[in-house]
Order: C-alpha cells, then structure tokens, then sequence
C-alpha cells in the first residue's frame, strides 16, 4: 500500500443534504460553477463529472445504491435516484463500516519490508458506502470510443474489511492497457453478514446483503457501462481471497445470470469448504443481540437499526469473535453450498481464470513454530488421511513450510483446481495460474510468495516500500497482458506472451521469475484433501 488518502469523502452525502434546502437547478448550477472536471458522462439525468489523465478519465464515488443506513439496514439494496444536473464524481467514497482488520494487515505487511506501519492511514468508515470507481480510456481523442471489455474488481478481507480506494486497486494502468476497469463496494461483517430468526419473519430477502450488494452494483454496471466506453455483453468479475470466494458463489446465483461472462479468481476455493447454515448464522445474530442488551425490547430488529453503527460494531467483535463472514444458503441468493453447485455442474458456463500462491499461509504461521501446531492441524482435520499426509510432507524441512502447504492446499490451492476442473468439463476456456513471485530482500524472504502478493502486479501498483526488481517489471507486463487478453477474448494467450495451457492439459502456469508451463504442484496431496472435501459435503 502505496499511500492512503487521509480525506476520503462521500462525495454525495453533502449533495443530497444540500438539496433540502435548495433547489435542484440552483443546487446544479453551484456545483458546476465549482467544478474544474474536464469529462464527463451522463447516467440518466446526471452528469457525472470525472478527472481526465494523460490516457485514462477517471470518476470516483458514483453511488449505485441507496445508503443502507436506519430502516434500510439489513435489508437489500435500494434503487438511488441522483439528481439531474451535473456532480463531481472527483473523490472516493468511504469505505464500508468495518474493524481496523485491513488496516492492521497492511501495517504489519509494511513492517515485514523494513518499513514503519504508521504509513497505514486508515480511511473513514461508514455505512453509507455504496459506491463505485470507473477508469477508463474511451473517453480521450485517438482512443476507442466503445464496446472495451469491462473489469469489476471486488475487494477482499475475510467478508470484513476492505475498501475500493485500497492503492493497490487504482485501475488507472490496468485501463491503459484497453479495458475499463470498475472497482466495486459492498457491506462487509455484522452489516453484510447478518442473520436473525425476526428477520426472516419481517422480510423474505433477509441474508447476504454483501453479495446482494455486489449484485446490485454488477445491474449498475450491465445497465450503464455502455457510456464509459464499456462493452455490458463482455463483463469480467476478478477478485481476490474473500472477493475471489464471493466470484465462485456469485457464479452459482440466479441472481447473477447475464452479469457477467468471465470471471477470475484469485487465492480463494475456500468457498467449497465452507457450509454454514441458518440455525448457526441465527444463533449469532441473537448472540449479537444479548451483547448489546436487546433480547428484551418488544421490537428487536427496530432497536438494532435504531443503534449506532459504532454500537453494533463493536459489539459484533465480541459476538462474532473468531468467526467467518460466509454467506449462506438462503433459498433466494444461493439455493445450495458453492461445493454442490460445482460438483453438480449447475454453474453457468463462464470462462474461468483461476489460481493461488505459493505460499498463501506461510505469513500466518508463527515462528517459531510451536510444537504442536502440526498435530493440532492433524487433529482437527474429518475424513482425512492423515498418515498420508504425513508421508507426503516427510522431506519438507522447513515445518513452517509444511503447515503452509497444508493449510494452502486444503483452503486454496486445491478446491481451486477442483473448481478449474469442473468448469472445464462444460467450458475450454478455463486456466489455472501458480503465483511464485518472492519479492527480494527481508520481506520476500520473510513471507514469500505471500496471500495477496500478485495485485500489485496485476494493477501495476507497487507500493513504495515494496522492492521492485527487472523481474517485477517484466512479470507486471505479462500479469496484465494476460488478464487484460482475458477479459477481451476468454483466452490470456498472446502475441509476445509465454504459451499457457488449458487446465485439461494438466498443467499450470506458473508465474514468478519464471514465466511458463508447469506441473501442478501439490497434485498427489490435492487427492488426499479433495477426497476429505467430497466426503464432507453434508449439505
């Protein structure tokens, strides 16, 4: 992370307040008098003013729902009118309220580099978050005017954090390379992610807000692209760690259909494994309920949407301690587990890229490495081979190491495979990737190829305190050449390019300092945990 803007505004909140007491036609004729934007790009009755850039126009904090604050807390999102005229579309919105999770995830990355976490500046957080980010390249002279390939990127952070205005998510030099890239928010935690017995009575969409929001900026963006130089037929989803997770149960939605044709999926596949039900994500919200002191009222959920968001924060931290935000089977987003979908070929035939890093859980492991870790991993493993596994990993010397490769073949690499090759048997556009990138110098040497290493690479957003090497650089060109070629074609092949092959063809594409075909790695211990995952499929 490069630098965070210590001002980030909701460049609406004020608008809209501003138009009770004036009238719209004044309130418009202000605001462009204001404005110093030199593009801009009418949606319905408003003129969205952007920033033009050398080769891309960028528009900030476009608001594709309506704030869902008091009584529409926990519920769907809401369709938002804007006001004719035009308004600055110049600032990024605030993040969705959340805990300091992602903001202490950076600091500690920047301090693994040699760096102070102080660089880390959290934004603000609200619940008035729904927003959106478009840069694109269609709107300057002696460019393509129309029908680019589109780029949504949602953010990950374990379903509760993450923002769009993250450095490493700027999209301005992945849109130089002829896409238009959109960057989308939704509601995260306890706000995204809540469940409660009076809530299904009340209203029948009453679970997974957050995809619901995902959904809803998608229909935005199906509906409106066509203005920033976006193609809405050739629409790819990319994302990764929980947003990659959120992509395979987007793929698996009738609420998604006709979204979006391509979808990317980076370090996630824990979404198979995962089958949380209503009783357990009920029980949580009635716990959320005692800790705030409301199991008493007459009118549960109005106390709830009558408290603060800060209130209902930090008592989900207690509520929620040490638990995953997944989204859960509710007969209206999802009708059955991302696993039974996939297993079953029900997804919809989209082009699929999808893979893992090297070391995707080496960062959270502890050194050193207690003495129990390895039989308390083995322990608590259902339907697995243990001894096996053991064999397997009896000539890995680095014990760190070989509870990474545990934890990132069981939550990563493997279901990622076993999604690849199930999408393949209905479509042949479907890759698979293997990040091995280990950045130089004490970080690289310290996490590795780690969770998350790539998006600076495929963004071309290397953070300052990141070490940048010739390798870095040709990798960045061929990571962004390759999802872009993606994203047009369905295919990440090029001119110029290393060949990579189709996941049928049994191998990987392994990018790192080296850039090339690949045997899949880990493939005799993927057996061992995709036999435990079809066993564990209960639901």
């Amino acid at each position: 992370m490069r630098k965070n803007s210590a001002a980030i505004k909701t460049p609406l909140k004020n608008v809209f307040l501003a138009c009770c007491g004036l009238g719209l036609s004044f309130l418009s004729s202000v605001l462009f008098a204001l404005s110093s934007a030199d593009v801009s790009v009418s949606v319905n009755e408003t003129q969205w003013q952007g920033e033009r850039k050398a080769k891309v126009s960028a528009f900030r904090g476009i608001p594709f729902a309506q704030a869902p604050v008091g009584p529409l807390r926990w519920r769907a999102p809401q369709a938002i009118s804007t006001p004719a005229g035009p308004l600055p579309a110049k600032a990024f919105a605030d993040g969705c309220m959340q805990g300091p999770h992602m903001v202490s995830w950076y600091q500690s990355l920047v301090e693994a580099f040699g760096e102070s976490g102080s660089l880390i500046k959290s934004p603000e957080f609200s619940e008035d978050c729904l927003y959106l980010n478009i840069w694109t390249p269609a709107l300057h002279k002696n460019s393509p005017k129309a029908d680019l390939p589109v780029m949504v990127w949602i953010y990950g952070g374990s379903n509760k954090g993450g923002w769009t205005s993250e450095p490493n998510y700027l999209g301005e030099a992945l849109a130089e390379q002829g896409v238009v890239v959109v960057t989308i928010a939704y509601r995260v935690g306890v706000f995204g992610f809540f469940t409660h017995p009076a809530l299904a009575q009340e209203q029948a969409i009453n679970a997974n807000f957050g995809l619901l929001d995902q959904i809803a900026a998608l229909q935005w963006v199906k509906r409106h692209i066509k203005g920033f130089g976006g193609d809405a037929e050739n629409i790819t989803v990319f994302g990764e760690s929980a947003g990659a997770a959120d992509i395979g149960y987007l793929m698996t939605s009738s609420l998604s259909k006709g979204l979006f044709q391509r979808a990317i999926h980076q370090s996630a596949g824990f979404e198979l494994l995962r089958h949380p039900t209503r009783l357990e994500s009920d029980a949580l919200g009635e716990a959320l309920v005692a800790q705030l002191g409301f199991e008493e009222r007459p009118n549960t959920l109005g106390s709830l949407r009558a408290a603060s968001a800060k209130e209902i924060l930090s008592a989900s931290e207690s509520a929620y301690h040490g638990h995953y935000f997944s989204p859960i089977v509710d007969q209206h987003v999802l009708t059955q587990t991302a696993l039974a979908s996939f297993k079953q070929q029900s997804t919809p035939s989209h082009d699929l890229l999808i893979g893992t890093n090297a070391h995707e859980w080496y960062m959270y492991i502890d050194d050193p490495l207690p003495e129990s870790a390895l039989e308390s991993f083995f322990s608590k493993q259902k339907n697995v081979n243990v001894e096996r596994l053991k064999t397997l990993l009896a000539t890995e010397d680095d014990e760190r190491r070989v509870l990474d490769r545990l934890n990132g073949g069981k939550e990563n690499l493997c279901p990622s495979l076993y999604m690849a090759r199930r999408v393949s048997k209905s479509n042949a556009n479907t890759w698979a990737y293997y990040f091995t990138k280990q950045r130089q110098g004490r970080g690289g040497d310290t996490l590795k190829a780690y969770h998350g290493a790539e998006i600076p690479y495929i963004f071309n957003t290397h953070d300052r305190w990141l070490p940048v090497d010739e390798q870095d650089k040709v990798l960045t060109q061929s990571m962004m050449k390759f999802w872009v070629n993606f994203a047009k074609t369905g295919n990440p092949n090029g001119l110029g390019l290393p060949s990579w092959p189709r996941v049928n063809e049994g191998t990987v594409m392994e990018l790192g300092a080296r850039i090339g075909a690949s045997q899949i790695p880990d493939r005799a211990l993927c057996e061992v945990f995709d036999r435990s995952m079809l066993m564990n499929d209960e639901h």
